[in-house]
């Protein structure tokens, strides 16, 4: 741009020059080579400020460029414009590089721009305070059964088990002997819950404090005139079966019950009193039996014999 005025400038200095070349009219100028700038102005290089010379009726304008060059421009005119016959002269040399002007004014605010790539990850935060318990879900599908683990130790009794106590034995042979003031002893035993009857001893000891219903027979040999069988607690007779028949004519047999209040510790047993012999056979056997009926509050366990 600032070349194109320059060039401008020069091609009206000339037009004017040939309009108005008296002495008189202008001052004195002189033509120097300025590389096909233009003519240069010979006064005095210091004057800053533009003059407006109106000598012979024209004008010329002073102008001062930036490397101290003055020249005088006459103000482009009609008559010069169209009967000048003026050439376009060469193309200036390029400027200098002008200063930097001042910081603009802010700009209005651009359109958004699109959007970034996504950044690194950053580094893990710190724990959270623990926040508040949820509510509770719904139960699970049962699981599959464990493993079976090994048996345990065998408990005590149970009140139902204690109350399972019973003894029922009989004898059916007259071998071996027996013999007064001994426990009658028997060959077969049906029931002996809780073990509590020997067959070889013949005697029974209850497990537990309570009232048991005891039971027994025994009959008389034709050979004996009279027989007695006692029922033995602790060495004290209970209960008798006395048979007696002075003539020998007859093989009666007996049978009693009773119900005794027995102590864990006690022994209970049968044992001939009178006579040698009784009547036994297999059709013909002595049956002792005894169970249970209710346990004494606040009485002893079971025990194992």
């Amino acid at each position: 741009m600032k070349v194109t005025l320059l060039v401008i400038l020069a091609m009206g200095v000339y037009c004017y020059a040939q309009g108005d070349a008296s002495p008189e009219a202008s001052p004195s100028v002189s033509k120097e080579d300025d590389g096909g700038m233009g003519m240069t102005d010979t006064r005095d290089a210091d004057s800053k400020s533009d003059e407006v010379n109106d000598d012979s009726n024209s004008r010329s304008v002073e102008i001062d460029d930036r490397q101290g060059k003055r020249w005088l421009v006459p103000p482009p005119d009609e008559e010069c414009t169209n009967n000048c016959n003026c050439e376009d002269g060469a193309p200036g040399q390029k400027g200098q590089k002008g200063q930097r002007g001042c910081t603009g004014a802010e700009g209005q605010k651009g359109d958004r721009g699109r959007r970034g790539w996504k950044g690194r990850k950053g580094d893990p935060g710190q724990d959270g305070n623990d926040g508040v318990d949820g509510t509770p879900g719904e139960n699970g599908q049962p699981g599959t059964p464990g493993v079976a683990g090994p048996q345990g130790e065998p408990g005590a009794p149970c009140e139902c088990e204690v109350h399972k106590i019973a003894f029922s034995a009989t004898r059916t042979s007259p071998d071996p002997g027996f013999t007064n003031d001994q426990p009658i002893t028997f060959t077969n035993l049906f029931a002996n819950l809780h073990h509590i009857f020997d067959i070889e001893t013949g005697i029974f000891k209850p497990p537990v404090d309570g009232y048991y219903f005891l039971t027994f027979n025994a009959r008389k040999p034709l050979s004996s005139t009279s027989i007695r069988v006692d029922l033995m607690m602790n060495g004290q007779p209970q209960l008798s079966i006395n048979e007696i028949d002075d003539h020998r004519q007859h093989s009666d047999s007996g049978s009693v019950s009773i119900i005794l209040n027995l102590d864990v510790g006690d022994e209970v047993w049968l044992q001939l009193v009178e006579g040698d012999a009784l009547d036994v056979g297999e059709d013909r056997p002595i049956a002792f039996t005894g169970w249970l009926l209710y346990i004494n509050p606040g009485g002893h366990g079971v025990s194992s014999k």
